[in-house]
């Protein structure tokens, strides 16, 4: 099958790119593994909210409905991609699984899947940053009695009621989880931390955190820093108090710099302050139902809960064409390329404080843009 646009996923970002392509004339075909639009989102717990604000977080076109609220429900944003992609109005073949992409000389590529080969001019990789849940290794672990998942097997709060949890991690999905049990009667819990991470309040003033942080966004990086660490401090306090380590670094420069983003408070901070969590230190190893911690203390949770990331899992995909770092994320995104690869991209892959949504909306047209001067070249 021939194609001079081949977008590989049919998530927020491939759906994105998409629209900007038909706009100039291109018709791209898509192809998602999943058997229908809002997959990955149909897998996230049951009270998963956004944690962008509204306005900021629509794709290309259509904005999303007031009714939905500052911050939308999961499943009005999945009911909000279905009526996109149905609008959108090209094709998506859905159960359709990328297995590897190869080079085809001069002229383009090859990209295999499980249900054959497609030959296309340009190949847009827009599987996700979050595609591969990541949980660390731990002597012992194997051994523990209770309950161990990653955040992203979480579903709802109401099951660990009257339960101890360990959370382990505090950026994005820790807090995001904090929040929630922080909403019913947990047993006494703990969160552990390794780097001290920067948290900030869902509302400041009765209005989104996100817009404020949007006002930062032509300053300098370490002005931008400075300005959401104040706004963490003087909205949710000093949490050294209560046991967290400064931050490493500032929150933009963190994520810049390892792609990992700060915590939405909106709950776990006072439970936090109420006692209901206990910060402690990284996990040493697991003996049965004891979990023993670097400083020589041990807890015992009923519940682990793994809020450790994500990795974009693209080895088999491009991992022989030398295009991925340590870490396994690309080497180069958006509308940026590589000389080595020409009509290679990767769209959606890199994460910013911004939100995801927003940023993905203003990388997509100039995307397009060099796709379409390079199909009439």
């Amino acid at each position: 099958m021939e194609s001079d646009v081949l977008i590989v996923g049919a998530g927020t970002a491939g759906l994105t790119v998409a629209y900007e392509l038909l706009k100039r004339g291109i018709q791209p075909q898509i192809i998602d593994e999943a058997e229908e639009v809002g997959s990955s989102w149909r897998r996230r717990h049951d009270q998963l909210h956004l944690n962008t604000y509204r306005p900021y977080s629509s794709l290309p076109g259509a904005p999303i409905p007031r009714s939905y609220g500052v911050y939308i429900r999961r499943d009005d944003f999945i009911s909000y991609l279905e009526e996109y992609t149905a609008n959108l109005k090209q094709p998506i073949r859905f159960g359709v699984s990328a297995e590897k992409i190869r080079r085809n000389g001069d002229e383009g590529w090859h990209v295999d899947t499980n249900q054959g080969e497609i030959r296309t001019r340009h190949v847009i990789v827009a599987t996700g940053p979050e595609r591969q849940p990541y949980t660390p290794e731990w002597p012992g672990q194997e051994t523990f009695q209770g309950e161990f998942i990653h955040s992203a097997d979480f579903r709802h709060a109401d099951d660990y009621i009257g339960k101890k949890v360990l959370i382990v991690g505090s950026s994005n999905s820790g807090v995001d989880i904090g929040n929630h049990l922080s909403n019913v009667a947990i047993d006494s819990s703990w969160v552990s931390i390794r780097n001290g991470p920067t948290i900030v309040p869902a509302y400041v003033f009765g209005i989104s955190a996100h817009i404020p942080l949007m006002w930062l966004k032509p300053l300098p990086i370490k002005m931008q820093d400075f300005m959401v660490a104040m706004l963490a401090r003087i909205f949710l306090g000093d949490l050294r108090k209560y046991g967290f380590p400064n931050p490493p670094v500032g929150a933009i420069t963190r994520d810049r710099e390892e792609g990992i983003t700060f915590g939405v408070d909106n709950g776990f901070v006072k439970a936090l302050k109420a006692g209901r969590f206990t910060v402690v230190p990284e996990i040493s190893s697991f003996d049965g139902q004891v979990v023993h911690l670097i400083d020589g203390h041990t807890i015992n949770p009923d519940v682990v809960i793994c809020a450790t990331g994500y990795r974009p899992d693209l080895e088999s995909l491009v991992g022989h064409l030398d295009v991925l770092n340590e870490h396994g994320k690309p080497c180069f995104f958006a509308d940026n390329a590589s000389s080595d690869h020409p009509g290679l991209w990767f769209f959606g892959l890199n994460s910013s404080i911004y939100g995801y949504l927003y940023t993905r909306k203003h990388e997509a047209p100039p995307l397009a843009d060099k796709i379409a001067r390079a199909l009439q070249g």
